[in-house]
């Protein structure tokens, strides 16, 4: 099944939407991103290696950081 989603940020807020592909109905919800995302994890940079090729060897854990936690994101 493919799915079409929206999200638009509507002052502190975001909104997102989303509907499946042949489906017309559309599902929203809205979420205070603050109470989701660690400002001070931001913003995340891809550091370059000595050769200037880009070093993404820490990315998936600087990724993990930017969420305040792992159950909150789940729940």
């Amino acid at each position: 099944m493919r799915f079409v989603i929206k999200v638009d940020r509507l002052g502190g807020k975001a909104e997102i939407r989303g509907l499946a592909v042949g489906d017309e109905r559309i599902v929203r919800f809205e979420i205070a991103p603050r109470d989701y995302i660690s400002s001070a994890a931001l913003p995340l940079r891809i550091a370059k290696a000595e050769d200037g090729t880009e070093d993404r060897g820490d990315l998936p854990q600087r990724l993990r950081n930017v969420f305040i936690s792992e159950e909150r994101m789940t729940g």
